[in-house]
Formats: C-alpha cells, structure tokens, sequence
C-alpha cells in the first residue's frame, strides 16, 4: 500500500494525442508493480468507495514523481477527487474473482459467435461499473451489474469461472394487451384494472425505457376473446359460419386482434397512453358490435367479452414466436434480442388446450425467446402461473400445469387505503343476480357434491386423506389404501349400526374413521379405473345399483354414493403446495440458468420478489421461483407470504440467450432424447486449399479449427455445458469440442 496524488486526464480513443488508457502509472513509483496486476484505489477518508482497475501499461516516468492518473470518468464514478491523496494497493486476483458480468449494448447486432469470442477475450481482464469495452471494433458494450459470491461489486476480475451476461438496448419487442372483461373491473382502490395498466405499469415501464435510454422496437396488439350466446352453428348467418370456432364446451368464439403499433420506435413512449385510452373507449362497440354491424343485428346471436382466463393466451404468444423464429431472415443490424410481453388483468390463471401448451413451450424454448407474463390483478395464494387443461372428455379431476418458461410479475401500486394498510389478494365473488349465475353455481355444486345437502359431505368425507391420495406420486398398484386418517372428527365417526351380517365380520372391532372402513374389501372404492371417467352420476344411477351401508337415506349412504376420480398413473400438481412435486431435470428448465447469480451456498438467486418476512424467511423462500425454473427440488413447502414483484430488467433491457448452461443428460437420456452424429474431420483437409494457393493465408491450426466448429454451433442456438463440479477448479467445457478432438488426435496418430 502507497500513498499518491491523484491527477485525472479525459482518455483519447483514437490515440491522437493524450493518454488512451484509463489508469496511468510508472513502475518507479511501486516497484515490482507489471503489466496485468490489478490495483485497489481509494482515498483514505472514504473507504467505501473503491475502483479496482487492471494496469495496463506502465510509464517509465511522470511528470510528478509519486503521482497516478485517471480517466476523469472512472474517477467520477467512483468520486475519487483529484489533487488528492490516495491509496494504491495491489490485489490478490483469487480475491476479488467474479461469479456473474452484465454487459449491456445498443443500436448494434451481435451474434451469439462475437458474444462468445468476446467472453474468451474478456478472461483474466479487470471490471468496474460502467467500464466501455470495444472488441474488434464491432462490439461495444458496457459493464451494467457484477456480483461476487451473492453480493453486487463495483468490481472485479473475469476468470474461466465467471458467466458473462449479454443485455440488449435494443430489441424487438412485442407488447400485447389483453382487453378481457376484468379490464372494466374496479380493483380495491376504486381504479379501473385498464387504468391500472396503461397509466401504472406502462407508464412506469416507458419511463424506465427513457431513463435507460433504451431505442426498441415495439409493436403493441390489442387482443381479446368474444363469445356468442348461441346453441348451434346454424344461429350464425352462412358467411360468418368460417370464421367462429367452437371450444371443448361446445361455446363460440371468435379472436379479435388489433394492432396499434407496428415495429416503431420512439424516444418518449408516454404519447402512446393516449392512444391506448382512446382505443380503451371505442373498443367494446368496434368488436362485440362488429359482427352486428355487418351481418345485420337479428342475425348474429348475442356476443359478450371472455374473462383473462379463458382467453386467447397462448395464440398470442405463437403469434409473435411466428415471427421472432425467423430472425435470421432480413435481419436488421442495428438491434440485437427478441421479448414478448403479455399484459393481463387477470392474477394468472388460464384455461388452455394441452395440445397448443406442448407446441408454445417447445417453440419458446427451442428459439430461446423470453416471454414475460405481467399481471395487474391482486397475486393469489397459490402458485402461479397456473395452466388449467381443457378436459374434452369432461372428466371431474382438473389437470394443472405451472410453466417454467414464462417468467412472471405483478404489479402492484404504492396506493394506500385510508383506513387500513391492508390489500385483499382475493376478491369477493359476486352475488348472483342473474339466472346464468345462478344455474352456474349449482351445476358446480352438484358436480362437486351430487345428491349431498349442504353440511353433511364436509362433516363425513375426510378431504386432507383424499388429497393425499391424489396428489401422491404414480405407483404401479392403479388402487391404493388410504392411510389412518388423523383428524379427529373422523376418529370418532362409528360404524352406522344398521349393517349387513356379511360386512359386519370384515368390520373391525376397534372405532374406526369413514376412509377406514371404505379400504375394506366389502366398501366401494373411492377410486375408479379409467373407463367411468366420463360416467354421469345425475342420469338414472338409482339407489338399488349401490351398495347399502347406512340406513336408506341417510347422509352416509349419499356420501357413499359419490365416489370421488382420478388418473390412474398420473399425479396431479397441488397448486397450493407445488413444492412436493419433484421436478424432473431436462435442459430446457436449465436453458436460462446461468443468468442469475448465485449465493455462496452455490443455490440461485431470483430477485423478483417482495416479500413481506424477515431476513430468515427470505432466505429460505426467495429461491422459490428460480427453483421451479431450473428443476431443483424446492425444500421448503409453498407460502402465500412470498409475493411476486415485476422483473423491470428483464422488461426493460432483455436478456440474451446464454453462451452456457449447467444441464447434462444422463447416458439414458442420451439415448433416447437425442440424436448423436460423429464426425471425423481433419485440419489439413480444411487447410487443403490453402497450401494449393500460393500467397494466401497461413494454414489454420487444430484448435483455431475447432474453434470455427464452436463458433457455428453457437450461431444456430446451441450451447456449452460447464458443470459445476469442474469449473470450480478449471471451468472446462464440456461440449462436442473436446470429444471431436480427442477422435481426431487419436486419427493423426493412427495416420
């Protein structure tokens, strides 16, 4: 450590005249001091404000002996004032090692190719916050984050470790806006849901855009859902029979898309709000009255908007994947990365086709785009989001689905109720005062309880017992047992003594609980196979084809009668407790890992949460979501607590896909998901030509060779595999590379 002055210089990139580097120093001054050592400087009344820099040139002599000089940016960044003293202070490298770089960049296209070249050439080079770094003369960028051992840096060193992060300026975004019937809802602070939408979240997002200086590209779709009050296709007159669809319900419907804003871009983003209010007001009469208007008002059946849940969500999302899947076509080099951002009233929840959810999520992850599903409604108190599957056999258990490849966020206001800072996260659902209402309630009444009175399926039916059972993982027995319930009002629930002889000798003689005795041999499962999935319990099911147990009309009889489903060899996700789902690994869940940065417990740190909890239970919970995306088992059990914030880096300066994941399939799924080709390719038949031509260039050597193999690989979306065991050691890379130069030093050697 030395005590120096400090002079400050404005740095000259084109190397006219003046200093081209950033720090300035002579080795006479601290001797032993070389070319690559990295130097921590500080003034001595502001220990917390330290520039870790790289030497990378040495004077032989200053002007003023005991003196440095710095760009009189870095100093200004880092408030280092000038004339002053400060300490100098050389580092050890394996201390100030970082985990996880962002480098941003705009107005430019760079391949995934020049991001991979520039990380290689980024190894074993000093960082500090708002460094520009210039590679070739193509790329230029800038230093936006760096995190050390879970903590963010001012800066540090780029080692084979380090994972560098790629964040575009200027990307291709597409913004769609559900118009469902929640938007002309009143939240809890008496605004409309689309007021919250358009003048709270767009608004603070085109601020952020603004700040950050960001020059998207954006197109912004109005989309939505319109129903028809009609039983049969023949309600719809000839002409617009084509253009209506009919649902696994048997309901139709047609998709309306409007577009606003067509691949544009703006330095200010606010004007656009009012273009969305107006269109906000004339939106109702343009598409629920539109087929009215053309075909005649007597002819087209009533038509009345969806709500956010049984939308067209996932058509949207192929809407924009049919065009971001095809970037490499008339690409335009002045941006770099593609988003999708849906923005909903709902709290994210939708009813969606099996079929199209398996077609969007491959689609999504093979073209590594990210989509972002932004919620304005009050976040609920189960996991979300949550994928209800379309059952068109109408079975009564409900498949559910939460996607790992959307990533997720509420907005929320910083409104306050004037007499309580409570906010309801559900809402009161609302009396029924429509015969539609009312007939919906009790069709689901009754296929949830048939034939029960109101009280008495939920003082003899063990629910916690029937959730185990269904929520429990595939076995090769299709019907199991129930286990001894605990609760104690089943407990003490005795045999009704009005029982035939035949089942009173397989009776125990013990008391025993309702789920005990129907595990007999002589009570009807509570499970049945497959082929009574679709059975209607409300057409002639009369009481003589049941089994007797209780008395004849009594409440254990009709509890007895129902008899609850379930897939067969399939368990089923508990929304309010994912976390007792084991989560299988596969390299889509791991895709986007190596974008967050980790703790030093080596577990993945996700900072789009607000979470209500002490420092305790942040810890064990704030790993939740990262959990479910990168196929780690979560340890602790789902809470409500942990609410969800908006990831306003991903919205605002998008992610590019990473160079390198962690993920590698085992020998068996080797085998069985992937399709392996060898190769066998020499350098001098790459070189051939090269030594036919006379005063053409020198012959590529092996490894530049193989670094064109790698160089392609990661221009078609591919991607190299660090594991995590080695790469505390050596980082190396295991990919296609190693394997193809070990066959071809084993070939040179042969020949």
């Amino acid at each position: 450590m030395k005590l120096m002055k400090l002079f400050t210089h404005q740095m000259n990139i084109s190397g006219g005249g003046g200093f081209t580097q950033d720090l300035v120093i002579s080795s006479k001054d601290i001797p032993g001091l070389k070319v690559g050592d990295v130097v921590e400087i500080y003034h001595p009344e502001d220990e917390y404000s330290r520039l870790l820099i790289q030497v990378t040139s040495l004077k032989e002599e200053l002007q003023h002996r005991d003196a440095l000089s710095l760009d009189q940016a870095v100093a200004s960044t880092f408030q280092l004032r000038a004339l002053l003293q400060v300490y100098v202070k050389a580092i050890n490298p394996s201390d100030i090692s970082l985990d996880l770089v962002e480098l941003t960049f705009k107005d430019q296209y760079v391949g995934r190719s020049e991001m991979w070249r520039l990380n290689q050439n980024l190894i074993g080079s000093a960082v500090y916050i708002n460094k520009k770094i210039e590679f070739c003369q193509l790329v230029r960028c800038q230093v936006n984050e760096m995190w050390s051992k879970g903590e963010r840096v001012a800066g540090g060193l780029i080692t084979n470790d380090t994972r560098i992060v790629f964040r575009s300026a200027s990307s291709m975004v597409y913004l769609f806006i559900q118009m469902s019937s929640e938007m002309w809802n009143f939240d809890v602070f008496g605004d409309l849901y689309f007021e919250r939408a358009v003048d709270g979240f767009l608004g603070d997002l085109f601020t952020r855009w603004k700040k950050e200086g960001c020059n998207h590209e954006v197109t912004i779709v109005l989309f939505s859902r319109t129903y028809y009050e009609a039983a049969s296709i023949d309600a719809f007159p000839s002409e617009m029979r084509s253009k209506v669809t009919a649902d696994f319900r048997g309901r139709f419907y047609e998709d309306y898309y409007r577009v606003l804003v067509h691949n544009e871009r703006s330095d200010d983003w606010h004007k656009m709000l009012t273009q969305l209010r107006i269109a906000f007001n004339s939106y109702p009469e343009e598409v629920l009255e539109a087929s009215h208007k053309k075909y005649g008002q007597q002819n087209v059946p009533k038509a009345y908007n969806s709500s956010a849940s049984h939308g067209n969500f996932l058509e949207v999302l192929n809407m924009s994947l049919n065009v971001f899947e095809k970037h490499y076509m008339d690409r335009s080099l002045d941006r770099t990365g593609q988003l999708s951002v849906v923005l909903t009233p709902g709290v994210g929840i939708f009813e969606v086709s099996r079929e199209l959810t398996s077609i969007t999520k491959q689609r999504i992850i093979d073209c590594g785009i990210g989509s972002d599903l932004v919620c304005v409604g009050e976040q609920p108190l189960h996991a979300v989001p949550l994928l209800r599957f379309q059952n068109k056999d109408m079975l009564d258990t409900d498949d559910y689905n939460i996607p790992h490849w959307l990533n997720l966020s509420f907005y929320t206001t910083n409104k306050k109720l004037g007499y309580s800072n409570f906010v309801p996260r559900l809402r009161l659902p609302v009396s029924p005062s429509t015969k539609d209402n009312v007939r919906l309630m009790k069709s689901q009444s009754e296929r949830i309880h048939p034939g029960c009175e109101t009280g008495s399926l939920n003082q003899l039916f063990d629910y916690d017992a029937y959730d185990a059972q269904v929520f429990t993982l595939p076995t090769q027995v299709q019907r199991q047992n129930f286990k001894p319930v605990t609760r104690k009002e089943s407990r003490n629930t005795s045999v009704p003594p009005e029982v035939n002889p035949e089942q009173k000798k397989s009776i125990p003689t013990r008391p025993v609980g309702l789920v005990d005795y129907l595990s007999t041999s002589h009570a009807p499962t509570l499970f049945q196979p497959r082929k009574e999935f679709g059975k209607n319990y409300d057409s002639d099911d009369t009481p003589g084809s049941r089994t007797v147990i209780g008395s004849e009309g009594s409440p254990l009889e009709r509890q007895l009668a129902y008899r609850p489903k379930s897939r067969p060899g399939r368990a089923l996700i508990n929304p309010f407790d994912p976390s007792r789902v084991p989560v299988k690994h596969t390299s889509g869940r791991r895709r986007w890992i190596h974008i967050y940065p980790r703790q030093p417990d080596g577990t993945t740190l996700d900072l789009g949460f607000k979470v209500a909890l002490d420092s305790e239970s942040y810890k064990k919970l704030a790993d939740y979501r990262v959990q479910l995306r990168s196929t780690k088992v979560a340890d602790e059990p789902f809470s409500p607590a942990l609410t969800t914030g908006v990831d306003w880096k991903s919205l605002t300066t998008p992610a590019c896909l990473p160079i390198t994941t962690d993920y590698f399939p085992d020998s068996a799924s080797l085998q069985k998901d992937y399709v392996v080709s060898d190769y066998t390719i020499s350098p001098d038949d790459v070189n051939v030509d090269d030594y036919n031509r006379k005063g053409s260039r020198r012959p590529l050597e092996t490894s530049q060779v193989y670094r064109e193999f790698i160089s392609q690989r990661l221009a078609q979306g591919f991607q190299l595999i660090v594991l995590p065991a080695l790469s505390k050691s050596s980082a190396r890379h295991i990919s296609v590379r190693e394997k193809s130069a070990d066959s071809i030093k084993k070939s040179r050697q042969s020949q």
